[in-house]
């Protein structure tokens, strides 16, 4: 048998190519193969058919130094054996390569099979999804979400292939590029088996994928009762209606400060009804005038814990925490209620964008500019109260029924507090203690004479809040003060109050 072996390294390194040539006499066969060293299948059949071929060689050399003939029989069905080693390790390589080239060559038509397998699968998912947000009384079983975070996978996966496509086809050389192209080909072929696997998968979701959607645990701030307000009520049931309308996403609520935005919005987080529409409900207020960075910081921060990611609460990259909270969401259909929003802010940034579940955010301002800035779908105007639902709010606060003598002193009072719901709050409560038609007029005199201060949205609301503290006594005025240290919002401890 005669073999002739020649190894050539291709010159340019960074193509790491190399160059095998095998010529088989006996067998006249002689191929050029073109491999890359990253190659492990085909770069193993080829070592050992090299390796094969040097033992040949060296076992046929020792058979012409013999002269015993048993010796050489011996050599010679060795060498043979060797031989149809060798030769079955050589047609590997040759079928290797030829699988190489198959995978090469239908490189552009294993791409379109495979964004035709995927169109079924997303169309599967979207005849779901319509299916599970015509009832948002209930929610998906596990198992439905399992196949949707598959489907979710496999579409990033798509996309990485489909970015390695457009980026293959800008190389001019395609034979430079054998390995590459025939690897991201067969990278597509086995990618298309699994979308298929998964449109099966789905075929079981036609019926019975949904259930009852339990009520969640509610942490309730208490919230005024608003279906005794009318003018609130609509705008609380409105704004229920927008969380069932798909074609919403951000809802925005404005209106001067002590109109009811707050007790709307904390109605929205106490309401058995919503938490029924969602998997979880964050109420975040945000009364303290700041930065965006700080905005961000803090609307992270408190959906970190209800999320229960403790590991998170003492990080400051907000770039980390914005990533945790993001994922945590994905699977989740969330309501998200900010109140008292003082500037516009990115919440992409924090965490919080669209994850395809139909899940809602609410912004209350002082401002409509700011509700647009953040981009609300549909905007409302929280006005003030009619006449007669002022005077049945300051009733209901000040405990009692009045009587004629009282009833024109008490008319003049909400006239002084514009019909705002937190001044009636405030102003009833003050007129608890007054027992007697003097001390009324006295208290209606003190709400006309304080001179007003100029304040962004608040010039109705200071002198008559500056009344409210002069009805206080000094025991309490102390404690008002030292609650006024804390910014709004701010859990007080009571014990501090006490020993203060």
């Amino acid at each position: 048998m005669q073999v002739f072996i020649c190894w050539i390294y291709y010159l340019p390194v960074q193509f790491h190519c190399r160059f095998l040539f095998f010529f088989f006499f006996p067998f006249n066969f002689s191929f050029f193969l073109i491999f890359l060293s990253s190659d492990h299948i085909l770069h193993n059949w080829v070592k050992r058919a090299i390796s094969g071929t040097y033992r040949l060689v060296f076992e046929v050399k020792k058979l012409t130094q013999l002269s015993s003939p048993f010796d050489m029989e011996v050599l010679a069905a060795a060498a043979s054996a060797g031989a149809v080693e060798t030769y079955k390790d050589v047609r590997n390589a040759v079928d290797s390569l030829d699988e190489l080239r198959d995978y090469e060559k239908n490189l552009d038509k294993n791409y379109e099979k495979l964004k035709d397998e995927a169109k079924k699968l997303y169309a599967r998912r979207s005849d779901l999804l319509v299916k599970i947000n015509r009832d948002r009384t209930k929610q998906t079983t596990e198992e439905c979400n399992v196949w949707m975070g598959k489907v979710k996978k496999l579409e990033k996966d798509v996309l990485a292939l489909e970015s390695e496509y457009e980026e293959e086809k800008r190389y001019q050389f395609k034979l430079l590029r054998l390995l590459p192209r025939s690897n991201l080909s067969k990278c597509m072929v086995e990618k298309r088996i699994d979308i298929q696997s998964c449109w099966s998968e789905g075929s079981n979701f036609v019926t019975d994928f949904l259930v009852e959607r339990s009520a969640k645990p509610i942490k309730k701030l208490k919230a005024p009762k608003i279906k005794d307000m009318p003018s609130l009520y609509v705008i609380f049931e409105d704004i229920l209606q927008c969380l069932k309308d798909s074609c919403v996403t951000r809802i925005g609520l404005w209106g001067r400060v002590g109109v009811g935005k707050t007790t709307i919005m904390q109605n929205l987080n106490d309401s058995e009804e919503i938490s029924k529409l969602f998997d979880i409900v964050f109420y975040v207020n945000l009364a303290d005038e700041g930065n965006e960075e700080k905005l961000q910081e803090r609307v992270q921060h408190q959906i970190a814990q209800k999320l229960q990611l403790n590991s998170l609460q003492d990080r400051t990259d907000t770039k980390t925490i914005a990533s945790r909270v993001s994922e945590k969401l994905e699977s989740m259909r969330f309501l998200l209620l900010l109140d008292d929003v003082w500037g516009p802010f990115d919440l992409d940034d924090c965490g919080i964008s669209e994850n395809g579940r139909d899940s809602k955010i609410v912004i209350a301002s002082r401002h409509r500019g700011h509700c647009r800035e953040m981009g609300v779908d549909h905007l409302i105007r929280v006005s003030r109260l009619s006449n007669d639902e002022a005077w049945n709010l300051f009733q209901e606060r000040l405990g009692r029924t009045l009587n004629s003598e009282f009833k024109a002193l008490g008319l003049q009072v909400i006239e002084e507090c514009d019909n705002l719901p937190l001044l009636i709050d405030k102003v009833a409560r003050a007129f608890r203690r007054k027992d007697n038609i003097l001390l009324w007029e006295a208290g209606l005199n003190k709400l006309r004479i304080w001179p007003c201060t100029k304040c962004d949205g608040m010039d109705d609301v200071f002198d008559l809040l500056r009344f409210c503290y002069e009805e206080l006594d000094e025991d309490e005025k102390f404690c008002f003060l030292y609650g006024a240290l804390y910014t709004e919002a701010y859990e007080i401890c009571i014990k501090y109050l006490l020993e203060c």
